[in-house]
């Protein structure tokens, strides 16, 4: 498997950083002049930002948002033709114990030692990419890494563990009757294993932590079987909850009409009802409620008593909601988890299976947000994820994708969209290179995989094409850079201060220059030179962008390092800030070709004046 590693760069791990206006406005005037520091002829070669002013209409860097970056850090290409690197990906907790979180790959048509597709599990560094521990599936045709999912540490080794579905493995002559497995984040050792019951049940097609649903302290399992026949009814679907201590079943939740598919998704969501045992969602994409066949349902069940808690259904005949489901995360803020979910073949708006993803309240049943596609085919809901605070506002963003978008006019090449949890604005979009890659096929979020402090996101494109090898997979993680971290969020005007900005831009920015600009009335947008910054426009920022930034500035004006980082430090003796006590500056950074070019700005960071 060929392995690119685009670093986000260390960040000095102490700092704090924020986004946005902290203050409630811009504070009493500025005074009149400003000291400033005489122009050296190594700042001159960095000084014609004045005309970024007048440079025209921005262009937005990130949809929906001002600042920042979304990069790819690194990206995973399969081995071998056929393989579907990426059909399945987990974002895990530490398993090396390098302070990291890590990420788990299916690669489910793997030809493990010419065992044709019995299937590979890759558990991988977050940090580096590299390889941790590799499980082949034993016979040919096990499709193992159909499903994964991390869990908690079940054996008690200080280690999480790994569980990972295998629907298409022969169970004691019964065919496809599929096997799910426990097995150690340390060793790759057996820990558990589960079978499926019948014939073609195919069991482990969907994998969660269930989280603790029996209050003995550790996660349990979430097992789903689509094409199971409870009570004889074909391919209603099951899914099963077993006890992360022991393995014994704790629940079984069954499809009730033919071909409804529960078990098809699966999810463990955290404690909806608030009795203090975590609960659990799962999708049947092809139920039929109310009579409209192939709506699709998603099911919340009690972690406790396994009783019906919440169900959404699908508005329309052949939307398939329940295509794919997850934990949103306290989206609204009310205390309580809410639940995400995609109906990939919904046709919103007559835009015939553009598909559809939904957040619901945790507490109401109530819609927050529907996401819909805008292209026919688009199948937008084929995977949805939680994936943290991935815009630094507070509140947990939503990733969803489209693995039938033409994204860049490339049919089938697939599409992952991140939507803000606040407001629902669209965050960041990103898609396949080529036409059938997939990209969007599977998606997770919400773990800390580089040590810098923010959630990254995995996108697997099962079916592109690396180097010619068709369908081989990829996988990418993705991240999003602020650009700019300062030391501190407040200074006393008494004591002084030396705040240090620490420039963190991706690698592309290497060798270009970088210009720390400064605002005392908001944090805009202004357009310059082509991007928007997030700073208002004032005598301040004009100040800045002309090159003359007071003498309290250090290094306001450089050049990036083969990194694309850099430092500028703000200087504050004591009493300097007297006058601004009460107030809030805003800072940002800008990378750009000289003399009046944009290349991308940071997010805002603001600077508190206290007595």
């Amino acid at each position: 498997m060929k392995i690119q590693v685009f670093h986000r760069k260390s960040v000095f791990s102490n700092l704090q950083w924020y986004v946005g206006s902290v203050g409630t406005g811009a504070g009493p005037a500025a005074p009149s002049s400003y000291p400033l520091a005489p122009v050296s002829p190594i700042r001159r070669a960095f000084v014609p930002l004045v005309w970024l002013l007048l440079a025209g209409p921005a262009s937005a860097q990130a949809a929906g948002g001002v600042g920042g970056v979304w990069a790819v850090e690194t990206a995973l290409d399969g081995a071998a033709a056929g393989d579907r690197t990426g059909a399945a990906v987990a974002c895990v907790a530490d398993i090396d114990g390098d302070g990291m979180d890590d990420f788990v790959i299916g690669i489910p048509f793997a030809d493990p030692n010419g065992r044709n597709n019995a299937g590979r599990v890759v558990v991988r560094s977050g940090a580096t990419g590299a390889v941790l521990l590799t499980i082949d599936g034993a016979k040919a045709n096990n499709k193992l890494g159909s499903a994964v999912a991390g869990v908690g540490d079940l054996d008690n080794d200080g280690v999480p563990d790994l569980l990972i579905g295998a629907p298409e493995t022969d169970v004691g002559g019964l065919i496809d009757a599929g096997s799910a497995a426990v097995l150690s984040g340390a060793t790759g050792g057996l820990i558990f294993r589960f079978d499926g019951g019948a014939a073609n049940d195919r069991f482990g097609n969907a994998v969660a932590d269930a989280g603790d649903v029996d209050g003995d302290g550790l996660d349990d399992l979430l097992v789903g079987a689509w094409w199971a026949d409870p009570g004889g009814i074909s391919l209603a679907g099951s899914a099963y909850v077993f006890s992360g201590a022991t393995g014994s079943l704790i629940h079984r939740f069954d499809g009730s009409a033919l071909g409804d598919a529960l078990g098809g998704s699966v999810a463990g969501i955290g404690d909806l009802d608030g009795d203090g045992f975590d609960d659990v969602a799962v999708g049947a994409h092809n139920a039929s409620p109310g009579g409209l066949a192939g709506a699709g349902s998603i099911f919340v069940f009690s972690g406790a008593t396994g009783s019906l808690l919440r169900r959404f259904d699908g508005t329309t005949a052949g939307d398939w909601l329940g295509t794919s489901v997850a934990a949103a995360g306290d989206i609204d803020g009310d205390g309580v988890p809410d639940v995400l979910g995609g109906a990939e073949n919904a046709s919103p708006g007559g835009i015939y299976k553009g598909g559809s993803a939904y957040v619901w309240s945790g507490a109401s049943g109530q819609v927050l947000y529907q996401f819909d596609g805008d292209l026919a085919n688009s199948f937008l809901g084929s995977a949805v994820a939680g994936v943290g605070d991935a815009d630094l506002d507070g509140v947990p963003d939503v990733a969803v994708g489209a693995d039938g978008y033409p994204f860049a006019a490339q049919a089938d090449a697939g599409l992952v969209r991140v939507f803000s949890g606040a407001d629902g604005s669209l965050l960041h979009e990103s898609g396949g290179a080529l036409a059938g890659d997939r990209y969007g096929t599977a998606v997770c979020g919400g773990r800390d995989l580089d040590g810098d402090g923010l959630p990254e996101i995995v996108i697997g494109a099962d079916q592109a094409d690396p180097g010619g090898l068709t369908d081989a997979g990829r996988v990418e993680v993705l991240g999003f850079f602020p650009g700019l971290f300062s030391s501190q969020a407040t200074v006393s005007a008494a004591a002084g201060a030396n705040v240090v900005f620490s420039i963190d831009l991706p690698a592309s920015e290497a060798g270009f220059s970088y210009a720390l600009l400064a605002s005392r009335s908001g944090a805009g947008p202004t357009p310059l030179g082509g991007i928007d910054v997030p700073l208002t426009s004032d005598p301040l920022l004009s100040r800045m962008a002309a090159g003359n930034a007071p003498a309290v500035f250090r290094n306001a004006y450089g050049v990036l390092n083969f990194a694309g980082d850099g430092v500028a430090y703000l200087d504050l003796p004591p009493g300097y800030a007297t006058p601004y006590i009460g107030t809030t500056a805003w800072f940002a950074v800008i990378s750009y070709q000289p003399p009046a070019t944009g290349r991308l700005s940071s997010v805002a960071v603001t600077l508190d004046v206290l007595p």
